[in-house]
């Protein structure tokens, strides 16, 4: 992009300038640091088709604001291939989970008095797992969408059928968050919608659940050598509003699902690596703090149990900086602050031990 052309834009953008020059890679502006937040948004707009992007960073005491060029590539057939392929691949490590579990499933609840059928339980057990996860990947394909960030996916991770039949989904950004609050926003929106679907499951999960006294459910629990298992936080709550009654529910073939919903939404928050939690710390801690707590969440997840997230975490990190947004001067919004406050709030509610 010719020099002049880039200076027209940024100074019409409100930028004052007191140098520039020219590199191989980029036209650097250095910049008055003054409103930086809005004015970076207008040259993000003004250069928006031009095939260029602006990239606003410290430099010591310097602000440089640096044009160059773009690198975005667009969804191709091969992606929705994968999309659907990694879906249906999720969708079988689930059906096998279910496989496993039913025979537990059943005899619980025989013991408590209740007839299972199969096909319904199958059914319930694999929408339940497919609604939550779709919903979690929808909250940050829209974020994404209104942040003018192009994205790849989701990718469904398949897990382990019989400990954990899935480990959630991946969307690829093939463009990069304009400043720190699409950055988080795009990093909450997921888990802030799937914990909601999970609220909603769980809801329903409570509502049809068989409840026991606490004495026969030890009963139970000693016929089938299954261990009581807790609730989070977020279904105890449900559970005192909906159930008036103080006995054990056993939610079926929805328990699961339910469990691992508010157990995926925690792990998933931690701040650390390329995980929700991270993009969310990065933008609301900078680069360094971002990577203390990168490093304290991956030893938190594996010393917890929750191995294959720590293993996730610790490979998406790699040891390597985050790249940020593209302006990683300006702070966050009081907006973002506030949703990033909720953010951690939903973390504690959905406290999984292991």
């Amino acid at each position: 992009m010719l020099a002049a052309s880039a200076l027209d834009i940024v100074t019409s953008s409100g930028f004052q300038v007191s140098s520039m020059e020219e590199t191989p890679y980029s036209t650097n502006f250095y910049v008055q640091p003054t409103d930086t937040k809005e004015k970076f948004i207008s040259v993000f707009r003004g250069l928006k088709g031009t095939g260029y992007l602006p990239v606003l960073r410290r430099r010591g005491d310097e602000i440089v604001l640096s044009i160059v060029r773009a690198d975005v590539q667009a969804q191709s057939k091969n992606d929705r291939l994968l999309i659907l392929g990694s879906l249906a691949l999720t969708a079988i490590t689930i059906g096998a989970d279910f496989a496993i579990r039913f025979p537990m499933i059943s005899e619980i609840e025989a013991a408590a008095g209740v007839n299972t059928s199969f096909v319904a339980s199958f059914v319930t057990y694999v929408a339940g797992f497919l609604l939550v996860l779709g919903l979690h990947e929808i909250g940050h394909k829209l974020a994404s969408t209104s942040s003018d960030v192009q994205t790849s996916g989701p990718y469904f991770i398949p897990g382990i059928p019989g400990v954990y039949p899935t480990l959630g989904a991946v969307i690829l950004q093939r463009g990069i968050p304009k400043n720190r609050d699409d950055l988080a926003n795009i990093g909450l929106s997921g888990p802030l919608l799937g914990f909601l679907a999970a609220l909603v499951l769980g809801a329903v999960a409570i509502i049809t659940a068989v409840e026991v006294p606490l004495d026969e459910a030890l009963s139970v629990s000693q016929q089938t050598g299954v261990p009581l298992s807790g609730m989070q936080p977020a279904l105890e709550l449900l559970a005192m509003f909906l159930r008036k009654g103080n006995g054990v529910l056993f939610m079926g073939a929805l328990g699961t699902p339910v469990w691992l919903a508010f157990a995926l939404t925690f792990v998933n928050l931690f701040p650390a690596g390329q995980l929700d939690g991270g993009h969310v710390a990065r933008a609301a801690l900078g680069q360094q703090g971002y990577t203390i707590v990168t490093v304290v969440s991956i030893i938190a997840l594996f010393a917890a149990g929750f191995w294959l997230m720590g293993i996730l975490a610790l490979l998406t990190w790699g040891f390597r900086d985050h790249p940020g947004p593209l302006d990683d001067v300006s702070g966050l919004s009081l907006s973002t602050k506030v949703m990033v406050a909720i953010t951690a709030l939903v973390f504690l509610l959905c406290f999984t031990g292991f």
